[in-house]
């Protein structure tokens, strides 16, 4: 069986604004972001969609979705904890806060920080998009949506996509999973 996944990243967020390290904050949406989704409104048809408990992820899947399908939160899809970071503005870091970064970006075990190594983030990826699999089958549907935030959705394509994608506000990815393969592919 092959299941489709639409998955995106949330509406643009006050967060996004100022270019600030959002992680783990719950920021809002924009007028703009909740225009981004309003955009989708009857453009994805889908029986559930999975989505991050965070605000900005939740208000995009609540606005494209509600009414049309089932919502369901998944605490797993949220954004990487990037530790010090949080809340920070990326334009104001300091050259010392730079090199600390730069490590958290290219040393995959990296833990400096106080946030998630980029492999744990990979892990919880991959854990959190099984469940998904899972209970689509359990469900019986080939088809789902997953509203989460850039971090960790650019993390899971690379890994199983092996590409970089640019994950744009409200701007929906299309992946497939074969059932029989348990292979992602575009």
């Amino acid at each position: 069986m092959i299941l489709t996944l639409y998955i995106m990243r949330h509406g643009q967020s006050t967060g996004n604004l100022i270019s600030q390290f959002q992680s783990v904050l719950d920021t809002e949406l924009t007028d703009l972001g909740y225009q981004q989704a309003r955009k989708l409104k009857g453009s994805i048809s889908v029986p559930v969609v999975y989505h991050s408990p965070l605000k900005r992820a939740s208000e995009t899947a609540k606005t494209i979705f509600e009414g049309d399908a089932e919502l369901i939160v998944i605490d797993d899809l949220i954004e990487e904890d990037v530790g010090i970071f949080v809340g920070k503005l990326y334009p104001e870091l300091s050259t010392a806060e730079l090199e600390i970064w730069n490590k958290v970006v290219k040393n995959l075990d990296y833990l400096g920080h106080g946030g998630e190594s980029r492999n744990q983030i990979r892990e919880r990826g991959n854990r959190v998009i099984k469940q998904i699999v899972i209970d689509m089958q359990k469900r019986v549907v080939n088809k789902a949506a997953i509203v989460s935030h850039g971090g960790i959705l650019k993390t899971f394509l690379k890994q199983h996509i092996n590409t970089d994608v640019t994950l744009g506000n409200c701007e929906p990815v299309i992946v497939k999973y074969d059932t029989t393969e348990e292979k992602f592919f575009i």
